[in-house]
Order: structure tokens, then C-alpha cells, then sequence
């Protein structure tokens, strides 16, 4: 084998490819027989554990957030279609917008509300 300094820069690609390769396939397997490949424990998504005391409140807040979150984002919606509005003055932006912030308003919403049913 050469010299990695003896070596093209095409061979110098090829070999760090081939490195890296064999230490995933070496983590997946060490995963894989380590009985952790399919273990879903919650934590995998980021979820985490909220002792029951703090469940309702942790909802209140999480639908406190999102109310602030889905005002803040329109507003800035209307502000920049104001702004833009003598160069662009097609309210299909606006209105494309709007629809976007609602439908994550509701989808967020209800991933809360089925968070708070489970208690």
C-alpha cells in the first residue's frame, strides 16, 4: 500500500470514502448485535418525560407558545406583504401564506390536544 503523501488525490478521496464506510457499517453492526437497532423507548424523537404535576401546566404553556407563535407570524406575514405591496401587489402571496399558518396552527393544536388527552 502507499504512502497516503504517495498517493493521487483521486486515491486519497477513494480511501477516506472506503474508511468511512467501514466505521458505519461497523456502529450499525455494533448496534444491530447489541440489541438497540429496533428499541424505541420515546427518547428516540425527542420526547421526554414530564412528571404528572407538571403535565397540565406544560399544555397551557405549549398552547400559550403557539397562540404567541401563529400572531407573531402573521403579523410579520401582513408587515411584508405591506411592505412589498407597491412591487407586489397580487394578494396570492398573503393568502398562500395564510393558509400555511393556519393549517400548522391546527396541526400543532392538535398534537397538543392529543398530548393532554393522554394524561
Amino acid at each position: 500500500m502507499k504512502h497516503p503523501a504517495d498517493m493521487t488525490l483521486g486515491e486519497r478521496i477513494m480511501l477516506t470514502l472506503v474508511i468511512v464506510l467501514v466505521i458505519l457499517f461497523a456502529l450499525a453492526l455494533f448496534g444491530w448485535v447489541g440489541g438497540k437497532w429496533d428499541d424505541d423507548d420515546g427518547y428516540a424523537h425527542g420526547a421526554v418525560v414530564v412528571p404528572e404535576k407538571y403535565r397540565q401546566r406544560m399544555v397551557d404553556l405549549d398552547k400559550g407558545a403557539l397562540d404567541t407563535a401563529y400572531i407573531q407570524h402573521v403579523s410579520h406575514l401582513w408587515e411584508t406583504w405591506m411592505r412589498d405591496y407597491s412591487s407586489h401587489p397580487d394578494p396570492i402571496r398573503i393568502t398562500k401564506g395564510l393558509e400555511n399558518s393556519r393549517q400548522a396552527y391546527v396541526y400543532a393544536l392538535e398534537r397538543i390536544e392529543e398530548r393532554e388527552k393522554q394524561k
